[in-house]
């Protein structure tokens, strides 16, 4: 499973490193190597990109395998064309001239730019790539006919065909097998809310930026998601101010970011202490370090206190959740909470949960009602 995932994440830079190799070989008038080296090229990053054994690669091949994942590529084309001046090429190496063959080249490299951009691509692959390697070993996780793949492109095939709640289902097979990702949880998330489930769409929304606080996408999907529920949930502008980085990074990179701006200030100070020379601008480079720490930490702080270490749940089904004085069907009625929002969990009693609004209201409802991020 590692080697398959390894070889999807360099395909990129292998490929390109191939593909100019063959314009080397290109300039040199050597046309065997050319054609060899830039049909491997190609062939090999589909094969790595797509899961498919190298001798299995085609044009049509390749553009199932595009279709099935829900990619509406512009690449079918281009894939025609190479693959044909590949064939021709095996079979009357002589007759190609040298336009033909910088065209063919030029083909080759506006195909793996045309995939290495496209966004949806990387985030689909990669994340079936991933499904390969973490369920590969999950005995009985999924039925023995059908492989991770199976479930994964059928999923997103469903989802093209805008069967929401069915491809639904099936992200939800393989979070029931015991993986997850902020790609899987995305595209989970995407396909509830056009269900028009925005309760479990905000669920999976909110599980994603923990693991990809950094992705437009997520940002914008979840503030839209929030806002449909009458859950804005943005964050004080004080705190973007002053904690920049708590939501642009998970608290994993920001402590390590922490720890390696630590070493480099105690490297810096050694320096100003031992190197007289580089004293002066050993001891600016620590103190711009140390500022950069500050803002790390605090942010850090910031980010485990109001987002990972508190629990925190959400409303979910079709209908207004009544959040009650007591933990009690026959409690007094305290708030209505619509689907999608966002309830910091305090406590749970006899299928109870106690929870807390962002405006500070607190009150019990069902556990049933809510789920946790």
């Amino acid at each position: 499973g590692d080697v398959r995932y390894a070889r999807f994440t360099r395909a990129g830079r292998e490929a390109r490193a191939a593909i100019a190799r063959a314009g080397v070989a290109l300039r040199a008038g050597d046309r065997a190597t050319f054609h060899d080296t830039v049909a491997a090229a190609v062939r090999d990053y589909l094969a790595a990109k797509l899961d498919l054994p190298p001798g299995a690669v085609t044009a049509a091949t390749a553009a199932e395998r595009l279709r099935c994942a829900g990619l509406a590529l512009g690449v079918t084309g281009e894939l025609e064309a190479f693959f044909a001046a590949c064939e021709q090429a095996r079979f009357a190496p002589a007759g190609a001239d040298g336009a033909d063959m910088q065209r063919t080249l030029e083909r080759a490299d506006a195909i793996v730019r045309a995939l290495e951009r496209e966004r949806r691509l990387g985030r689909s692959l990669a994340a079936a790539s991933l499904l390969v390697i973490a369920l590969a070993n999950v005995a009985g996780a999924v039925a023995p006919a059908e492989t991770p793949n199976t479930i994964f492109f059928r999923a997103n095939a469903l989802y093209g065909e805008e069967r929401w709640a069915e491809a639904a289902a099936e992200y939800e097979r393989v979070l029931a097998a015991g993986w997850e990702s902020g790609n899987l949880y995305f595209n989970l998330g995407n396909a509830w809310f056009r269900a028009g489930d925005v309760g479990r769409a905000v669920l999976d929304y909110e599980r994603t930026r923990r693991l990809l606080p950094r992705d437009p996408d997520v940002q914008a999907n979840l503030s839209y998601a929030r806002e449909l529920a009458g859950d804005g949930g943005t964050e004080p502008a004080w705190a973007r101010l002053v904690f920049p980085l708590a939501g642009r990074a998970t608290s994993d990179e920001l402590l390590g970011a922490a720890s390696a701006l630590y070493v480099a200030i105690m490297v810096l100070l050694t320096v100003a202490l031992f190197v007289p020379v580089l004293a002066q601008g050993a001891r600016s480079a620590a103190a711009v370090a140390g500022v950069a720490l500050v803002v790390v930490l605090s942010s850090a702080g910031w980010r485990l206190a109001t987002l990972d270490l508190p629990a925190w749940a959400v409303v979910l089904g079709h209908d207004e959740a009544t959040v009650r004085f007591e933990p009690s069907a026959g409690g007094t009625a305290h708030f209505q909470a619509k689907p999608g929002t966002v309830v910091r969990l305090l406590g749970a009693r006899e299928g109870w949960a106690q929870v807390e609004r962002a405006d500070g209201r607190r009150g019990w409802v069902e556990q049933a009602a809510v789920a946790t991020i």
